[in-house]
């Protein structure tokens, strides 16, 4: 029989950190804790696609937004993070 483990994190803010930092954080917290949930790795994801897990991090974090590596990363966890995009023909 399996037991169940309660993961936590805490989410650290100080007065730098303004709305869209503290979203950011939000989001790459629940990917993490639904990535350990259903045992992904990131730098599995970094290998499927060919880049680094550096770069994995970075879009997990917000700090860069590349349409294709978002809705991978949302259809292997099954879930939408970020809002979607207007398509610039």
């Amino acid at each position: 029989m399996s037991r169940k483990r309660k993961i936590t994190y805490t989410l650290y803010v100080d007065d730098r950190d303004d709305e869209k930092s503290i979203g950011r954080k939000v989001i790459a917290r629940r990917i993490r804790s639904i990535a350990l949930r259903k045992g992904e790795k990131m730098s599995d994801w970094a290998d499927e696609l060919g880049v680094s897990r550096q770069y994995i991090s970075q879009v997990v974090n917000g700090r860069r937004r590349p349409q294709e590596i978002q809705d991978f990363i949302e259809r292997r966890l099954g879930q939408k993070f970020w809002p979607e995009r207007k398509k610039v023909a």
